[in-house]
């Protein structure tokens, strides 16, 4: 019997969610069982091979890899191998099981027939040494005849991109159930039996009903820790390999190929305008305005080349520290560099707020640090739930305006539900209405990690200016890699454009120095993994 967890809210902005506490949990979120799962990041690799069979066959994929399968069941059964069956369900780690004995008999049995029926696109699995199933799946193929490391990008790369397809995803997922209820592993009702059968053309819904079985499968219980656990494992070794061994690229630099044409010599703010300062500003303005930018200029680069070194700082199975961190420090930066630039601003009433985000940032930082391993991504669910939150307040109030609302104003509604992936991902968010994202105050935050002075004397008599929450970073100062296998991270947008012509005096430069060197060296200190 499913409990929902707080009471539910009959009326108001947040109707028909579950309020306990001060988070405002969604019906499906609320129920005491619900497990928000991703299947790309932690399944995907496992199923690489069906994946890379789905991108290049598409639907013939799946009558294809099962008359495979049947085949080489049969001539395992042929020689008296029976037992190594069960490899044949589609996943890369029920290939490991085959114990390091049996499977050079396993090789010459099924390898030609893997070859006759695939080619040897799977041999792509090479980009990760050691990848589980590379005994089966690289070395049935003759090393001339296997991938070169650089379209082995490719193919796996197109792999995962082919999954963002609804159906592809379904596909994959579909070959691998009606694989294990082939091969005895598993059974399902009579209605899933016939749609599997008929897959892919199982009628209106097959793809739903592929892909709801799949979740609820993967929400039971877990019986084998161990065989989780090398999922996971798995699972992150391959993200955090496929992810160093490939370039990050926006879709701008994809389409317009914009890294080869640059000149390597380029800043990573030369998009702002350098007239800035304007022609009419006294020589000693001009003379501080060139200096604090050129200073700004020096820490950024330093900044950038700190965190995209070597050993690599990004964790690609789980980047939101590297996400919020390299967030933070850029939109500090950009802030920075837009004050010093007009001297109209070079006042306390105009730069308090620009103080008042160096504080935070550090204190913010310092005490996601400290705190518990997934504080980065809460960080960033809280300022998702507050963009729920303002959508929400948005319609509203549009609804309540006389006549239609402005256009500008629909649109604005319009991009706030794109953003969080339109009614059915609202339904994935929760809202909570806590002042921050850690559930106590920044005076609280500052006390933990030893900066009660800093905020007592800068933070607090520079307050009433912009927090920052998650999605305004998203949404201003981050981009999107596009390289399927950096599973579509988040990075630094250091070539977007101002806003704004307004920009402060060095004396801010010294403090954002030390902010960026500090990040910069916390990030090494703790390099990401690929285990």
């Amino acid at each position: 019997m499913k409990v929902q967890r707080g009471k539910e809210q009959a009326d108001g902005l947040l109707a028909g969610h579950f309020k306990d506490g001060r988070l405002y949990r969604t019906p499906f979120t609320s129920i005491d069982v619900f497990s928000l799962t991703d299947w790309h990041r932690d399944d995907l690799p496992d199923l690489l091979w069906l994946a890379i069979l789905a991108a290049e066959f598409g639907d013939e994929a799946f009558d294809r890899y099962l008359t495979m399968a049947g085949a080489a069941a049969e001539a395992l059964q042929g020689a008296g191998a029976a037992k190594a069956t069960p490899m044949l369900d589609g996943r890369l780690l029920s290939l490991e099981a085959v114990p390091d004995g049996k499977r050079e008999t396993v090789r010459r049995l099924v390898g030609p027939i893997i070859r006759e029926a695939t080619s040897a696109q799977a041999t792509a699995l090479r980009l990760c040494d050691g990848a589980p199933g590379s005994w089966l799946l690289v070395e049935s193929w003759p090393e001339d005849e296997r991938l070169p490391l650089n379209e082995a990008v490719g193919a796996l790369s197109a792999a995962v991109a082919a999954t963002l397809d609804e159906h592809v995803d379904a596909l994959v997922k579909a070959i691998h159930l009606a694989a294990r209820v082939c091969l005895g592993t598993m059974t399902m009702g009579p209605e899933m039996t016939k749609r599997l059968r008929d897959y892919p053309d199982g009628g209106p819904g097959a793809d739903s009903m592929v892909r709801a079985a799949f979740g609820s499968i993967a929400g039971l219980p877990v019986t084998a820790p161990e065989i989780e656990s090398a999922r996971i494992g798995w699972a992150k070794r391959f993200w955090n390999t496929a992810g160093r061994k490939t370039p990050c690229f926006t879709a701008e630099e994809l389409v317009e190929r914009i890294r080869s044409s640059k000149n390597e010599d380029d800043s990573p703010l030369d998009s702002v305008n350098d007239d800035a300062a304007g022609s009419d500003e006294e020589a000693d303005e001009a003379a501080i305005v060139v200096d604090a930018r050129s200073r700004i200029q020096a820490c950024v680069e330093q900044f950038l080349e700190t965190i995209d070194g070597e050993p690599s700082v990004i964790d690609f199975y789980a980047p939101a520290r590297y996400e919020v961190a390299s967030g933070l420090v850029l939109r500090a930066a950009r802030a920075v560099w837009a004050v010093v630039s007009d001297p109209s601003l070079w006042s306390s009433e105009h730069s308090s707020h620009i103080v008042r985000q160096l504080v935070e940032t550090e204190i913010v930082l310092a005490w996601l640090e400290q705190a518990e391993a997934d504080a980065y991504v809460q960080y960033q669910q809280w300022g998702r739930g507050r963009l729920k939150l303002h959508r929400r307040v948005m319609a509203e109030f549009a609804e309540s305006l006389p006549g239609d609302a402005p256009d500008f104003l629909t649109a604005s509604i319009a991009r706030m539900e794109d953003r969080l992936g339109g009614d059915v991902g609202e339904q994935m968010i929760d809202v909570s209405v806590a002042s921050t994202f850690s559930g106590i105050s920044m005076r609280q935050m500052a006390d933990e990690v030893g900066r009660a002075d800093l905020y007592r004397l800068q933070y607090q008599m520079a307050s009433g200016y912009g927090h920052a929450e998650w999605w305004t970073i998203e949404d201003e100062h981050m981009t999107r890699c596009v390289n399927p296998l950096h599973r579509f991270h988040l990075m630094p947008a250091v070539d977007r454009p101002f806003s704004s012509e307004q920009r402060l005096p060095g004396a801010l430069v010294s403090q954002l120095t030390a902010l960026a060197q500090a990040v910069g060296d916390m990030l090494q200190a703790d390099p990401a993994s690929p285990d």
